[in-house]
């Protein structure tokens, strides 16, 4: 690369830390440099291409598995028939009696209850 012409131009003198910092910026440039060589030599790598070609070849084999529609449904418990009870016990009452006579209010509404269910209640 041909340098611009300095035709015309005054040369100013160099001092001792101007020399120095012209040689930590060759050093620096040079560095730089050869960094970006370096990693041309690792971009010419043909690694994107196969990457490339297995994306291509993954998207394609899910897109035809997914459009094929394939759809197993099989429901097999493993378990015999068993013979339904004719009666079944629940017992999902959130009340204890030994707390229900406590309070004096469901106290009550229980001798209400019990009253009914006798024929006692008038």
């Amino acid at each position: 690369m041909a340098l611009p012409s300095t035709e015309g131009l005054r040369k100013r003198k160099d001092s001792l830390s101007d020399e120095f910092d012209s040689e930590l910026d060759d050093n620096e440039m040079k560095a730089i440099v050869s960094d970006i060589e370096q990693d041309k030599i690792h971009e010419e790598a043909p690694d994107t291409r196969w990457i490339a070609v297995g994306f291509v070849y993954m998207f394609y084999s899910i897109a035809a598995s997914y459009l094929a529609f394939n759809v197993v449904v099989q429901l097999n418990t493993g378990l015999d028939s068993e013979p339904f009870p004719s009666i079944t016990f629940c017992n999902t009452n959130p009340y204890k009696l030994s707390e229900m006579i406590n309070v004096p209010e469901l106290n009550a509404l229980l001798t209400v209850y019990q009253a009914s269910a006798d024929g006692s209640l008038s």
